[in-house]
């Protein structure tokens, strides 16, 4: 799949390619998209309680998500929470901080390995994520008569959910002074540079 790069996206609103789509496939967009944003925060949630012991219970964690088999969204957050706590504490740590669940102590920078983990964690959510917005594109195209190629709508899916979880949390400035505390000067630009 050729995905767009960010910084190659529309910067008008005329220009965008869901400007094509009637009120009802708008609506239906919006549905699927707002229900993917749901589900991410609550594994990021799901992970940093069983990161603290706490058992949430899968009532609690599909609170909130629109959820068209809850035993596999259920089951989505025991493997993304078995994936992030795979890895070394402070980089689960920082990986949930990224997630918006504040999870990193102020301290010395991480390790490189620490960062190397980091990584992976901040790859393994672009793959989730690559993998939720063909998902999303075949059940928007189920449920619509939309009229625009497919590959082109997923890849443009693909950025926004991209925008949302990673050029977003870069450019939110509380995030970005957040970070930048935690990390020394190299390891961010790593980062910055590992990922989408």
């Amino acid at each position: 799949m050729n995905t767009p790069a960010l910084r190659n996206l529309p910067l008008s609103a005329a220009s965008h390619p869901f400007d094509a789509l009637g009120r009802r496939e708008r609506d239906t967009l919006a549905r699927i998209q707002s229900r993917t944003f749901a589900k991410m925060r609550a594994f990021a949630s799901y992970a940093a309680g069983s990161r603290h012991a706490l058992d949430e219970g899968y009532q609690r964690l599909l609170r909130g998500i629109e959820c068209l088999d809850p035993c596999r969204c259920a089951g989505g957050a025991q493997d993304f929470a078995c994936f992030v706590l795979s890895k070394q504490r402070r980089s689960a740590d920082l990986f949930l901080d990224w997630m918006g669940q504040a999870a990193a102590p102020l301290g010395p920078p991480p390790s490189e390995r620490e960062i190397d983990d980091l990584i992976v964690l901040l790859q393994g959510l672009d793959a989730l994520l690559i993998m939720q917005a063909a998902a999303d594109a075949a059940e928007f195209f189920a449920l619509t008569a939309a009229r625009m190629p497919r590959a082109d709508f997923e890849g443009t899916l693909l950025a926004r959910y991209r925008g949302r979880f990673f050029a977003s949390r870069r450019r939110e400035a509380h995030f970005a002074r957040r970070l930048a505390s935690l990390v020394t000067p190299a390891q961010l630009v790593r980062i910055e540079t590992e990922i989408p």
